[in-house]
């Protein structure tokens, strides 16, 4: 090994081609670095992206959760009218059902009278007759 390094060192072409060995192996790490740099700046501004992108899914659902809040107090409140509305159109049911038999029952009430007095008028002997007398005095 000794003499290899010896003929190494009085050798100047073979200095040559370790020079150029290194050189090369410089040139190569430096664009694998140059190369690794790149590539994570890219990662950087894909990352960058993504946050962008994370941000405003967050804001778009912090907005929709506020709206279907919104919209569930709405719903709560129509739930509590709608229960007043139907207690109310039972109670205009029974209403409606009460108010026609009562003019059910006032129609056959003045449809017995009418016709009582038709009988009486009509089919009553001269015995019976009740008069009335004239509501105008006779001059």
């Amino acid at each position: 090994m000794e003499k290899k390094e010896k003929e190494q060192l009085l050798d100047g072409g073979s200095d040559v081609g370790i020079r150029k060995r290194l050189q090369t192996n410089k040139e190569s790490l430096t664009s694998s670095a140059s190369n690794i740099t790149e590539n994570l700046i890219n990662l950087r501004r894909m990352m960058v992206s993504r946050v962008e992108q994370s941000e405003q899914a967050m804001g778009t659902l912090v907005t929709s959760s506020r709206q279907v809040g919104e919209t569930f107090d709405e719903f709560r409140s129509m739930s509590g009218h709608i229960q007043n509305s139907r207690k109310l159109l039972t109670k205009y049911g029974r209403r409606e059902c009460t108010d026609k038999l009562l003019i059910f029952l006032a129609l056959v009430f003045f449809f017995a009278s009418v016709l009582y007095i038709i009988k009486k008028r009509l089919f009553s002997s001269s015995d019976n007759d009740v008069h009335y007398p004239d509501l105008v005095p006779s001059a």
